[in-house]
């Protein structure tokens, strides 16, 4: 077992978490990142399918693209084009630019998680208060390792945040447990793989599919310049029929969505097919702030894309919204720890 402590530690490496991170480290905080996936990113997901022609597919399985439009949020779209993390996706929607990032969307967390310390493939199972010492917080994780902070951010999807703070025992409101009981998630069953021949999708190789029964999106990874063959495609399953199929095999799953894909990709051009599943891929039911404090503990504070909205240009500004309320009401802490 290991000790570690920071001044701020943040729950999820998402976009939201990976954001307030990295304002927070600018401005000296001394902050960890904990994930209990391998990897950053949360939705913004990218995936290598086995070799095709000698070359090593790609296909975003997660969030497929993002827009921007807010004032502080197009601020730091134009630092990141510049650093090469962003570009737009031409002529997906002729009256919004669409950014995409090259090499698939994972580009854009594991360069903001570069300069932090991460610890990936740890779960959080438990926050116990301090009685005593400089820091407030003591998290423990399936692993036995031992966490302390002065201030906790949870961005995780708000039903695993809740769990996290019920079996710790935190005290919430009414009106706190009312807001976050009411927020709630889509799933979403995607396929992946690759095709012998090309499909029917045409260019810019990415398709919003209204009114389907069964599919939401299809897109084709090497036009929209993530794969370097293809076709490498991902086919996502509409929020409905994802709930209907949830606990079916994957095989199952996947039968059923190479059928209901016949009209752009032939069911026997498919070389390598697997299923990806989200569990709280889209939120339905945001809270309307973009981040919340706890009123018995004001140092915990709950952030992502279950605060304002589903769309990627909402968790960058819950991460905003979150970094500058530490920086405002949370100064830094000493630097030594003792047992709590």
């Amino acid at each position: 077992m290991s000790l570690i402590q920071h001044d701020v530690l943040i729950i999820g490496a998402g976009i939201c978490g990976l954001v307030a991170a990295y304002h927070l480290k600018k401005q000296g905080y001394d902050v960890g990142v904990m994930d209990k996936s391998r990897g950053v990113g949360g939705r913004m997901a990218t995936r290598r399918l086995p070799a095709l022609k000698g070359q090593t597919p790609r296909v975003d399985h997660g969030a497929q693209y993002f827009t921007l439009r807010h004032a502080d949020a197009l601020k730091l779209s134009a630092d990141w084009e510049t650093e090469g993390l962003i570009k737009s996706w031409p002529n997906l929607k002729p009256d919004e630019t669409v950014y995409i990032c090259p090499n698939g969307m994972t580009t854009l967390p594991k360069a903001l998680g570069e300069e932090q310390q991460l610890y990936l493939g740890q779960k959080a199972i438990f926050i116990q208060a301090c009685k005593e010492g400089p820091y407030r917080y003591k998290i423990r994780t399936e692993t036995y390792e031992e966490y302390y902070c002065n201030t906790l951010v949870i961005t995780s999807p708000v039903p695993q945040s809740l769990e996290l703070l019920s079996q710790s025992d935190f005290k919430l409101t009414t009106d706190e447990k009312n807001q976050l009981t009411s927020v709630q998630y889509a799933p979403c069953i995607a396929l992946l793989g690759t095709t012998s021949i090309p499909t029917h999708l045409g260019k810019p190789g990415g398709h919003q599919v209204k009114g389907h029964p069964v599919i939401s999106w299809i897109a084709d990874n090497e036009p929209k310049g993530v794969s370097p063959i293809g076709p490498s495609l991902t086919i996502q399953a509409t929020p409905e029929w994802s709930r209907k199929f949830w606990e079916e095999t994957p095989s199952v799953q996947e039968e059923h969505l190479i059928d209901a894909a016949s009209e752009w990709v032939s069911p026997n051009a498919w070389e390598h097919t697997e299923i990806k599943t989200w569990r709280y891929a889209l939120v339905e039911s945001p809270l309307s702030q973009n981040h919340l404090s706890l009123t018995h503990d004001p140092h915990v504070l709950l952030a992502g894309d279950g605060f304002t909205g589903p769309r990627i240009e909402n968790a960058i500004l819950s991460g905003l919204s979150v970094s500058k309320h530490i920086i405002s009401n949370h100064p830094m802490s000493p630097p030594e720890v003792e047992d709590c």
